[in-house]
């Protein structure tokens, strides 16, 4: 079952500001390559942080991987999966979309229920925190195989944690964010020991960008 983490970094490593204020990253190009792997992903995970800071569309737009999709007897728009915790979610764009909607939460906070994305499914998966590694054989489960991870940096950190990541599409820009508390692409609370290893697959230059694909490592925990 692969599981793509997807996300654009500035020069020193940040995935946004410190204040999670919303700000855009990459160029065109980078939005044309996420369309892709949207297109190609069967659910898009994100963690309810994302929501609530930025409001994200998690649409295919072109036309046409649309079509492709269709002509696969695909949906055509990929599920969208959002982790909370505490199922403190603001309904906005994501929810309005002709996508599935999945509510991923705790055993805990299941029962609180959630009146601003009423159109989601809930799925209570771990009693205190959800568990990733359930997660993802729910989702297969349910004919879901290709996961798509969009951030932010503690959900995909435990799908790091857990052996989960078998590429990593990474997109550095070019700008610097600074601040120490602003987070990264894998912000975990303990170092990964062993650290995890992922090799160079293809690189590619934009005018202003870099473009990397990594390919987990044969010897890194969780590798077939």
């Amino acid at each position: 079952m692969p599981v793509r983490v997807n996300m654009a970094t500035s020069l020193d490593g940040k995935i946004a500001p410190a204040s999670r204020e919303k700000v855009r990253l990459g160029s065109d190009a980078d939005i044309a390559r996420m369309d892709r792997l949207r297109a190609w992903a069967d659910v898009i995970v994100l963690g309810a942080g994302t929501v609530r800071a930025e409001d994200p569309p998690m649409e295919v737009k072109d036309s046409g991987l649309i079509r492709q999709r269709e002509a696969a007897g695909r949906p055509p728009q990929p599920a969208v999966a959002v982790v909370s915790g505490s199922l403190e979610i603001t309904g906005g764009r994501l929810f309005r979309s002709d996508a599935r909607h999945i509510l991923v939460t705790t055993e805990q906070a299941a029962g609180m229920g959630v009146d601003r994305a009423p159109s989601a499914e809930v799925w209570a998966i771990g009693e205190s925190t959800v568990d990733v590694v359930a997660l993802v054989e729910r989702l297969q489960e349910e004919g879901m195989e290709r996961v798509l991870v969009e951030g932010g940096g503690h959900l995909a950190a435990s799908f790091f944690a857990a052996g989960l990541v078998d590429e990593i599409y990474v997109t550095v820009t070019p700008w610097l964010l600074g601040d120490h508390d602003a987070p990264g692409l894998a912000v975990a609370e303990e170092a990964f020991e062993p650290p995890i290893a992922f090799e160079l697959e293809r690189m590619e230059e934009g005018a202003e960008e870099v473009f990397l694909t990594y390919r987990r490592s044969a010897g890194s925990p969780g590798s077939s």
